[in-house]
């Protein structure tokens, strides 16, 4: 069986063969042959991109769908996310799967979103509320672009907490209001 420390020795072997000077690199063929041998041995766990041509490790497949979510600003649907990444969507759910489990991230209505992008949520929407007194909680939803999804799992259970803010039937009131 083969240990990570021969998985580490072999990939720095072959990253000083392919520094080295011309007559001593790799060509394409044996790269793709020693791949291919890792990959029947067990050695390595990845992913194919969907035209084929490239391939990503599991590890770095969850650390590009992060790095994905926190540039669109920690939202970002799921199907956008296989397609900026060239993977298939079950790869995509897969990682997201694990991400949400550890991270802080979570997923709703097909969307992947960080605590920050909620947090920072619940902060527009306190200074919307200051401002007007009141808002529709649909109009919100509208002019915000948000699901209801996202407002009934994650806004409104924080009225009166990181909402300042009461519910009465469609509208949220400051309580000053």
């Amino acid at each position: 069986m083969t240990t990570w420390a021969d998985i580490q020795r072999l990939a720095s072997d072959l990253q000083r063969v392919q520094l080295a000077e011309g007559a001593k690199k790799l060509s394409e063929n044996n790269v793709i042959e020693v791949v291919s041998k890792l990959i029947s041995m067990n050695s390595i766990d990845i992913i194919f991109t969907n035209d084929g041509r490239e391939y990503i490790t599991r590890k770095h497949l969850l650390t590009e769908v992060r790095n994905e979510c926190i540039a669109a600003d920690g939202r970002l649907a799921l199907t956008d996310l296989a397609t900026r990444l060239n993977v298939s969507l079950n790869h995509v759910e897969n990682a997201v799967a694990t991400i949400t489990k550890a991270d802080s991230f979570v997923l709703c209505a097909g969307e992947l979103l960080s605590k920050e992008f909620l947090d920072s949520l619940f902060k527009r929407l306190n200074e919307r509320l200051k401002e007007v007194g009141h808002l529709s909680v649909r109009n919100l939803t509208k002019s915000w672009d948000l699901p209801m999804e996202i407002l009934n799992e994650f806004v409104l259970p924080e009225l009166g907490r990181k909402v300042e803010a009461i519910k009465d039937e469609d509208e949220l009131y400051t309580y000053q209001f």
